[in-house]
């Protein structure tokens, strides 16, 4: 009996994707994880054309084997620290790379990128069809995402980073419900109740740090808010902290 074989069609974006990252090394995806976690200049517009070379890899590495070799390379990028953390905000990078990518697949007005294509490929003379082909030249796609970023307001951003986030959950809840040989999970795929648990600790004490820890000296979210506005979401931040604290004091062990 031939094995069947598996669909390997790429839409024009993901070909012409490819094409521009196909001599991308782990050792230069490590860089430019870096280069957007130490430099806050131009954050979203690194954060997006890394997302971009590595969802490039991702069909060329493999899909069960681009896991461990994205973690390779993070590891690379921040020396062996707060791996699990680096590898879910490089998903999160991934996620944000994704809005754009289908947006130049399809641009729609109703998108804040997707209206800002339309009207660089109108400024440019360029056919929407042909956008994808924007993609296979560095530069290009350079000039591209730069222009789609540039004077982005704080309310996309947020409102990006949201759904870019609940996509990465997404995919991570995707992964852990794989079942794996010798680790059988039930017919649902489900841990067990203690597994899972930690799991939700774990998930919900990395997403805060992911969302706190970040250097706000350059972060353009803590930059736009007032004297007034970072006094309310401090206030905010350690009222929640104490009702955490009295939770826990009043739990039984």
């Amino acid at each position: 009996m031939k094995k069947q074989k598996e669909n390997t069609s790429l839409t024009a974006v993901e070909t012409a994707l490819q094409e521009q990252y196909k001599n991308l090394t782990q050792a230069e995806i490590a860089a430019a994880f870096a280069d957007v976690e130490t430099t806050r200049e131009d954050w979203l517009f690194k954060a997006i054309t890394f997302g971009m070379g590595a969802l490039a890899m991702k069909p060329k590495i493999g899909h069960g084997k681009f896991k461990e070799w994205l973690r390779e390379a993070l590891k690379s990028a921040t020396r062996g620290t707060f791996e699990t953390e680096s590898y879910r905000t490089a998903i999160r990078y991934m996620c944000l790379a994704r809005k754009v990518l289908k947006q130049i697949e399809a641009p729609s007005e109703k998108s804040a990128f997707g209206a800002k294509i339309l009207k660089y490929a109108n400024d440019n003379g360029i056919d929407e069809a042909n956008l994808p082909v924007i993609l296979q030249n560095g530069i290009r796609t350079q000039h591209l995402v730069k222009t789609l970023v540039n004077g982005y307001s704080l309310r996309s951003l947020t409102a990006a980073l949201s759904e870019a986030n609940s996509e990465a959950l997404d995919e991570e809840e995707a992964e852990k419900l794989t079942p794996k040989s010798g680790n059988l999970k039930g017919l649902n795929g489900k841990k067990d109740l203690n597994d899972g648990q930690t799991d939700f600790f774990d998930d919900l004490f990395t997403d805060l740090r992911a969302s706190l820890e970040v250097k706000r000296e350059n972060d353009p979210r803590f930059l736009t808010l007032s004297k007034d506005e970072l006094s309310k979401l401090g206030n905010y931040l350690l009222a929640q902290a104490k009702e955490i604290l009295n939770l826990a004091k009043n739990k039984k062990a």
